[in-house]
């Protein structure tokens, strides 16, 4: 079985998860600038965040996550990012294969009030405003958790302004009200079916709470399988990585060890 993302003719495995290696890994990194030259007149920001080296693809940051979700996309192609609750089932069943060992994967947009950085207003502002479209409310009692996976990035049509939004990739996107990301006192191991954590008092998984207050912050998985709030990145970070599923099931990483 072969399947084909953009020119990339990629081997499924038998087994799951796999990891994409060498000549795939350097085809998908050069799609993935070829779709900055084409729909972001090139930007070198959005480049920097991923990094191709040696037979892997480095690096994760939400806006390159909206890059990557656009461009599958675009292209009809089958894969798609990891959901929150995809990836809490990998953990439980296959955590092995995935190797998180001083790496982390993000997962989610948390929004959450209304102190956001000049950098993230924008974002928080168009996000916002498709939440009330929806009927959906928030505060920083009660966030909301907005799945990768919905998102892809768009450019601000406005002629010399740069800043980028995200839209949501479904009619009817997938937000979470998850009030239980404040509780960092919280020991946890098992979720719900939506991939929030549930507090039984049993467990070693904490929530870690590094945003330092920031309304609009990213959700990742770190190499204890902690949930971590942090203010999204402005640079590379080569721990980062993209994991893309097929059919619900992890099929392949834009990464090996």
């Amino acid at each position: 079985m072969v399947g084909n993302m953009y020119n990339l003719n990629i081997k499924l495995p038998k087994e799951i998860p796999t990891y994409v290696r060498g000549h795939d890994a350097r085809l998908f990194y050069e799609n993935y600038c070829d779709f900055i030259d084409s729909n972001f007149e090139g930007d070198d920001f959005l480049k920097s965040m991923l990094e191709y080296n040696k037979g892997n693809v480095y690096g994760s940051n939400p806006y390159a996550i909206g890059v990557v979700n656009r461009m599958l996309r675009t292209k009809n192609q089958p894969f798609q990012f990891v959901s929150p609750v995809s990836l809490e089932s990998i953990l439980k069943f296959d955590n092995k294969g995935i190797n998180l060992k001083n790496k982390f994967i993000e997962t989610g947009l948390v929004l959450s009030g209304e102190n956001v950085s000049l950098f993230d207003q924008y974002i928080t502002e168009k996000l916002s405003e498709q939440l009330e479209n929806l009927n959906i409310k928030y505060s920083k009692e009660n966030p909301v958790l907005i799945p990768l996976n919905n998102l892809v990035l768009k450019k601000n049509p406005v002629k010399d302004d740069y800043y980028f939004h995200f839209y949501f990739s479904k009619d009817f996107p997938e937000v979470l009200h998850v009030s239980e990301l404040n509780n960092y006192t919280m020991r946890f191991q098992m979720v719900n079916k939506h991939g929030v954590p549930i507090s039984n008092g049993r467990g070693n998984r904490r929530i870690i709470d590094e945003s330092n207050g920031s309304g609009l912050s990213v959700l990742s998985v770190n190499s204890n399988f902690d949930l971590c709030k942090r203010e999204i990145s402005r640079s590379y970070n080569p721990n980062g990585r993209i994991l893309l599923t097929l059919n619900s099931k992890t099929l392949l990483e834009s990464y090996n060890d």
